[in-house]
């Protein structure tokens, strides 16, 4: 490849050090890379022709990668890089070896991974997600009735009751649905996992079924609005209706190695993590919004994303959450009457800053 076209997202790169990095890297190769920096909200992803005359989209962050997953079938090849203090599941390399991955694109050493996208219809609005469909009652602590029918065909005898009920795509079996106690499953594996939270009925917390079905939700009895979450974007609405389907396209993400090769030490990174299916649904609940951030949060903001007002609860759930080890906390240098939690990592000595 002579010349390679690079739209870099710069939404998380929020150091000064790390933008003059990343200009670094990108200058002792410009003869053979053409790059644009650009803000997530500079583009139309739809139908902006520098993302469709662009051979790949650099990204910094998981987050970002999962917020643009709704325009998979318009974009090019996706190649994320870990920045310092962050985790990142997707990166093929850190910052201080991007270079090195610049390369790699350059010399075309390097496969391609498709991933299949889950998709539903919200309000109108057709939604793809990467990991995972998330329902549940927008109210705290309460319950909802539900039907599943695969292709129009009742998957149980009668309905359920659960907390909420997830969906998940093969590479979304590493996400929340492990923390559910679900099943980790192969991402080239042509299934969809579903699982519903705190079930009344063990036996429907766990089921796989094959992509190629149609499944639909339907919700009997619940508080409305209802909070939908697609790889965490948040909705609220008083549909009681869903279906959810293979979409008709795949997410295209760049390995560095055989997508094969890397799996096992992505799950092993994950792993560790096993053991929070065992902890209450609180507890499962705050990890979960903590696994998804790009930071340490404060008491008040998980207050805010999980909408669970009674503030024992939350503390409970953090002092469980830490001393199984799975969260750690830091000190607030702007308030030093609160602390900031978030999602260890010890193995790898990273942490969300």
């Amino acid at each position: 490849m002579d010349n390679i076209q690079i739209l870099v997202f710069m939404d998380d790169v929020q150091s000064e050090e790390n933008r003059e990095l990343i200009l670094q890297q990108f200058d002792a190769i410009d003869d053979k890379i053409t790059y644009e920096m650009l803000q997530l909200s500079d583009v139309d992803l739809n139908s902006d022709t520098r993302v469709q005359g662009s051979d790949f989209i650099l990204l910094f962050s998981d987050h970002l990668l999962l917020q643009i997953t709704r325009y998979a079938k318009y974009l090019p090849p996706l190649v994320t890089i870990e920045l310092p203090g962050h985790h990142s599941f997707f990166a093929e390399m850190t910052l201080r070896h991007m270079q090195s991955l610049l390369n790699r694109l350059i010399n075309q050493q390097y496969w391609i991974d498709e991933r299949s996208l889950l998709t539903t219809e919200i309000d109108g609005i057709i939604e793809s997600g990467l990991n995972d469909f998330y329902l549940s009652s927008t109210e705290s602590n309460t319950r909802i009735r539900y039907e599943l029918q695969l292709d129009g065909v009742d998957l149980f005898e009668d309905n359920d009751i659960a907390n909420g009920i997830l969906v998940s795509s093969p590479t979304g079996s590493t996400a929340m649905a492990m923390n559910l106690g679900g099943a980790l499953i192969h991402p080239t594996s042509k299934v969809f996992q579903v699982q519903a939270e705190a079930s009344r009925r063990n036996l429907t917390s766990h089921q796989i079924i094959p992509d190629t079905k149609i499944l639909h939700i339907s919700i009997q009895d619940a508080i409305l609005p209802l909070l939908i979450q697609v790889d965490g974007r948040r909705y609220q609405t008083r549909q009681t209706n869903f279906q959810l389907k293979k979409a008709g396209h795949v997410i295209k993400l760049i390995r560095v190695e055989k997508p094969e090769s890397g799996i096992q030490t992505k799950l092993d990174q994950k792993s560790r993590f096993e053991g929070i299916a065992s902890l209450t649904s609180s507890s499962k609940f705050i990890f979960h919004v903590l696994q998804q951030q790009d930071r340490a949060l404060k008491i008040q903001e998980i207050v805010g994303i999980t909408q669970i007002t009674n503030l024992k609860t939350i503390r409970s759930a953090l002092k469980l959450l830490q001393e199984k080890g799975y969260i750690l906390r830091k000190e607030n240098w702007e308030d030093m009457r609160e602390y900031l939690y978030y999602v260890s990592d010890p193995d790898l000595d990273r942490f969300y800053g």
